[in-house]
């Protein structure tokens, strides 16, 4: 039993360009191989196991666990005959695939983007935005221990920058990057002048303020910030601005109105 689909609106992606992704439940033994492909390719195993064979020798996945298909490597993969595998997968190309040319080829899989590939990969409609999502997330996962230190800093704004619309806290970033959250407030606020959770709020708001003089709604532009409850994010918003979001809203109609009549 499997599901594939061909990812078709990823004609604007340039750092990772999802081609396709897919499901399988695995029969006994199934096997596949030796091939080699033109793309990179992940599973991740969602339950059972069985062994993965390229250049740098045979690996035995479990459940939990993920494994990178370099291009140009030729590598056979089975499941195993009394637990066969069920994963989900994901091929993928483009300016930043080089990050998964690693060593390693079998990594744990940080549960809540296991559970998150297998949710997506089932869905008719899942698009190259979400795809590209889980991939910048995946490498950020899997490679951030590598970053030196001093470049921590950097590395917070980047992560806060690409995962703003979600609801992410200090508390979560702390546990992401492994350090304590007085830590990164203080080598945050010693690059930046400010603290982790006052950039989060700033990225959110300067985003909220954009849409708003789009003309989204409230409730809208809340949910597209990081925001479940909309009392909070205009709560939060009037404290940063001074000003109530349907003020920002209802100006940027005004403005529109005026421009179409002039015409």
């Amino acid at each position: 039993m499997s599901f594939d689909k061909i990812i078709r609106d990823n004609e604007n992606f340039t750092d990772f360009i999802p081609l396709s992704i897919g499901w399988e439940m695995c029969e006994s033994g199934h096997k596949f191989g030796p091939h080699v492909r033109e793309y990179y390719l992940i599973h991740c195993v969602i339950d059972g196991k069985g062994v993965l064979k390229d250049k740098f020798g045979l690996h035995k996945i479990k459940k939990g666990q993920l494994f990178i298909i370099r291009p140009e490597e030729v590598t056979v993969y089975q499941a195993d005959e009394k637990n066969p595998w069920e994963y989900c997968w994901i091929c993928f190309k483009g300016n930043l695939a080089s990050i998964f040319d690693t060593k390693k080829s079998v990594y744990d899989c940080p549960p809540n983007l296991l559970d998150k590939i297998k949710e997506f990969s089932q869905y008719e409609n899942t698009s190259a935005f979400i795809c590209s999502s889980f991939l910048n997330e995946l490498a950020f996962h899997l490679f951030s221990n590598c970053l030196e230190k001093g470049d921590l800093a950097s590395e917070l704004r980047r992560y806060v920058d690409i995962n703003y619309m979600k609801e992410i806290t200090v508390e979560e970033i702390s546990k992401q990057f492994g350090f304590d959250r007085t830590y990164l407030f203080k080598k945050f606020k010693q690059k930046y002048g400010y603290g982790l959770k006052e950039y989060i709020v700033k990225v959110r708001m300067k985003s909220a303020k954009n849409l708003l003089e789009r003309g989204y709604s409230v409730s809208s532009t809340a949910f597209m910030v990081g925001y479940k409850d909309e009392f909070n994010f205009s709560k939060a918003f009037k404290k940063h601005f001074w000003v109530s979001p349907s003020s920002i809203k209802n100006k940027g109609l005004s403005t529109s109105v005026c421009v179409v009549t002039a015409r």
